[in-house]
């Protein structure tokens, strides 16, 4: 994976746009190891299973049901720097892909 860029990201893309001398700010701050946090690494795990996923169905999204069950398949799969689980399925995946559908139906 790619490192995330050290002047801007998503959290603070909105503060650095409307506020440049924050930016002359952050460049006179002294450097950090980056470590990034275990939520950090856990949203890029999800991010990977989605990637995986989307990479399945290149010719075009299947139904919600079939989608689902591909997914569950990749129950038990290393992803990122981690194993799939039913409850990270549960709670991230899923509901992502739930959201992408009802989204579609908008």
């Amino acid at each position: 994976m790619t490192k995330h860029s050290h002047i801007i990201g998503g959290s603070t893309a909105d503060r650095l746009l409307h506020c440049p001398g924050s930016f002359s700010l952050i460049q006179r701050l002294p450097q950090q190891i980056e470590v990034p946090s275990e939520y950090a690494e856990f949203g890029s795990h999800c991010h990977a299973v989605m990637d995986c996923i989307a990479q399945a169905f290149t010719d075009g999204l299947p139904s919600e049901r079939t989608m689902a069950a591909y997914t569950a398949e990749l129950v038990g799969d290393h992803i990122y720097d981690r194993v799939l689980t039913v409850a990270t399925l549960a709670d991230a995946i899923l509901p992502a892909i739930e959201t992408l559908y009802e989204l579609m139906d908008i």
